[in-house]
């Protein structure tokens, strides 16, 4: 008698933390706020601080994180390369699927660095170009185009012509 027999078997393992998987993306938020160039020059206190949480992180910039992260290749958000704030106007709500803020009226190069498990960029908007109401801002990867990351829709206020401010956001993945 001549028995055979084929199989095949599959396993896998997997932890978990109290029954789930978890990772959380934070935004935070600052506006250094100088009404005169000459101020923050100075080196005085800035005349406001605005501070805050959120924004939505889009998925453009999921793709480029996740191209990234297996070196398939894009431009990273690199200090002195690519990094860049942008700031516009509109009140609009922010949506995944969008590239570009609504309304920018200006986008400077920024500092990128990395500290534990948060990201500092940091731009600042000293000319008369950023002048209007700041209702958005994004972070990207170029000063022209470029991928944008996340998108912050909030009321940051009126930056007056010969005003300096100072863009900061922090974004903490863990």
């Amino acid at each position: 008698m001549d028995e055979t027999a084929h199989g095949q078997e599959a396993a896998s393992v997997r932890a978990l933390l109290n029954g789930q998987e978890a990772g959380e993306w934070l935004c935070r938020y600052r506006v250094d706020k100088w009404n005169r160039n000459e101020d923050f020059e100075a080196g005085l206190d800035p005349d406001e601080v605005l501070e805050g949480e959120g924004n939505l992180l889009v998925n453009a910039g999921i793709a480029l994180l996740e191209d990234l992260l297996i070196g398939a290749g894009g431009s990273a958000f690199s200090t002195g390369v690519n990094a860049t704030l942008g700031v516009g106007t509109s009140a609009a709500g922010a949506d995944a699927t969008e590239t570009a803020l609504d309304t920018e009226i200006d986008r400077k190069t920024a500092t990128a660095v990395v500290t534990d498990q948060t990201v500092t960029f940091q731009a600042t908007f000293n000319d008369d170009d950023s002048a209007g109401v700041w209702a958005e801002a994004g972070t990207f990867n170029a000063l022209i185009a470029g991928t944008m990351l996340n998108h912050l829709v909030q009321a940051m206020g009126t930056k007056g012509a010969g005003a300096t401010w100072v863009l900061t956001m922090n974004i903490v993945i863990s």
